[in-house]
């Protein structure tokens, strides 16, 4: 609620609690005053994303029987959130920055390293001659490519995975799994770098090959990678800022 009454400030920028303002911000003068200064350390970007992890914190814990370690993973997220690539943590860091340069803040680059490393030469094409057939290529990356199928029983996977690893639930959340026959992996997309460090850590690929055994998959290898993200589009509440 207080993340809701800070957000508040941010956007309508209230300075009195006159008229309808009593009604947007239930709040004292006093509290009006201290949601002021705290609000005035945040980004909105920031603030929306902070919101983000506490309702995913809140709907883990109401499934986890280790509630302090969704508490403290969290509170990890909020403070370091430059291990996070999601769309609201890139956000974040991306008005921070954008503040900085604004108050005249500037950064200085290392020097390249590219001038001293050498330069290769590109190698000519090899002529190719008649008699012989580049379709051979082609086919097999054909085959490869089917041989790759996205996982429809990975709800499944996931449902039995949490409810013996409550406490790694969270850091699947909307991930997907792709499953390749031939070299019998898994790769499992998840949200950012700092799931993905938890997930290797915790040796979890080894827990849901187990599991998707049971569901006629049989994989010798799973491996954890950060999804792409899409483009960011246009804020619409950009110009209330």
């Amino acid at each position: 609620m207080f993340y809701r009454d800070m957000l508040v400030q941010k956007v309508m920028r209230i300075n009195s609690l006159d008229g309808l303002n009593r009604d947007i911000l239930d709040v004292s003068a006093q509290e009006l005053s201290d949601i002021q200064a705290l609000a005035a350390l945040f980004t909105r970007e920031k603030l929306v994303y902070h919101i983000k992890l506490l309702e995913e914190a809140y709907i883990a814990m109401n499934k986890s029987d280790i509630k302090r370690v969704t508490a403290e993973i969290t509170l990890m997220r909020m403070a370091l959130n430059k291990t996070d690539s999601s769309l609201e943590g890139l956000e974040a860091r991306l008005a921070e920055l954008e503040l900085k340069v604004a108050n005249g803040v500037t950064v200085t680059l290392p020097p390249s390293q590219e001038a001293s490393l050498p330069v290769k030469k590109e190698a000519k094409p090899t002529e190719m001659k008649v008699s012989e057939k580049p379709r051979g290529s082609a086919v097999t990356a054909t085959t490869k490519e089917s041989d790759s199928k996205k996982l429809s029983e990975w709800v499944d996977i996931l449902d039995d995975y949490s409810a013996k690893n409550p406490s790694r639930s969270p850091f699947l959340q909307n991930s997907s799994a792709v499953f390749d026959a031939a070299d019998k992996k898994i790769e499992i997309h998840v949200a950012d770098a700092f799931s993905k460090m938890m997930l290797d850590n915790a040796q979890a690929g080894a827990a849901l090959i187990q599991i998707a055994a049971k569901y006629g998959i049989v994989a010798q290898s799973a491996e954890f990678v950060v999804a792409p993200k899409p483009p960011m589009a246009k804020d619409p509440m950009q110009d209330l800022i």
